[in-house]
């Protein structure tokens, strides 16, 4: 079993003390909150008008120094923080009799590189996600000639694989590239396994799977992703030479063993 999941990287929580991040290198007024405070010692009736008047600022400026940046415009939202996920995952799987084997780390593009937002923080610009790879108790085969030689040397045996991300997200908002799922499908099956997605939406696991001349079976409970799959789907079959063998492909609503299978992990 691999999951491909990130960080999240801005968790709301409530539960934590106020950090203000501040900007000082993109202030415009120079005005600090030092002067502000000395100004309001000084004259103690003064209102923000007034003070802002006195330290030749606006009235914003007062507000935001002796507040804090997000205090204007209704951001009173909660802090938010860096939620790690694979410590959950790991617990998860163990609970289900799978253990930890690996892990793999994809470096895609770096996300907001052309926002002002990067400017704004000392948070670093997210642009890895994990790859946990579990494995149940038993024999598994370590199979060297299910890859080339080049390809055991650029990434087979490589903890980082640098995969570019997909290009548009304009069809579903959450596509990893082909080539993430169709390294993972060489490197842990053969030709002839059936490759199961319990996510399917818009079917890039099913696409690398014929294309790896494995069957597979995908799940997904969104009607207008399962329309994309087949769409998608269709499209890679007419490449008929790319295929040896029939593929396999049931939706939940057309097989009951799927049905069951579903109503078993609900359960």
């Amino acid at each position: 079993m691999v999951i491909n999941i990130a960080d999240i990287i801005a968790f709301k929580d409530e539960t934590i003390p106020k950090i203000q991040g501040l900007n000082i290198s993109n202030r415009k007024s120079p005005v600090t909150k030092e002067m502000v405070l000395e100004a309001k010692a000084e004259f103690p009736s003064y209102n923000r008008d007034q003070l802002a008047a006195y330290l030749g600022c606006s009235e914003q400026t007062i507000d935001r120094r002796l507040n804090g940046n997000n205090i204007r415009g209704g951001k009173h939202q909660a802090q938010t923080r860096i939620k790690l996920v694979g410590g959950q995952i790991e617990a998860y799987a163990y609970s289900c009799g799978l253990y930890l084997y690996d892990k793999r780390i994809w470096k895609k593009d770096p996300a907001w590189a052309n926002s002002r937002w990067t400017t704004n923080t000392l948070k670093a610009v997210s642009e890895t996600e994990d790859l946990y790879i579990f494995w149940k108790v038993g024999e598994y085969e370590v199979n060297r000639s299910r890859l080339t030689e080049h390809e055991w040397k650029e990434w087979g045996y490589r903890q980082v694989w640098d995969i570019p991300s997909v290009r548009k997200n304009d069809d579903h908002e959450a596509k990893f590239p082909h080539e993430l799922a169709q390294r993972i499908i060489k490197l842990y099956s053969d030709r002839g396994d059936i490759v199961l997605d319990p996510f399917l939406g818009s079917g890039t696991t099913a696409v690398a799977a014929l294309q790896e001349s494995r069957h597979y079976i995908g799940i997904e409970k969104e009607e207008k992703y399962v329309a994309l799959a087949r769409n998608n789907i269709k499209s890679a079959m007419a490449q008929t030479s790319l295929f040896d063998e029939t593929p396999l492909f049931k939706t939940i609503h057309q097989h009951s063993a799927i049905r069951q299978f579903v109503a078993t992990l609900q359960n």
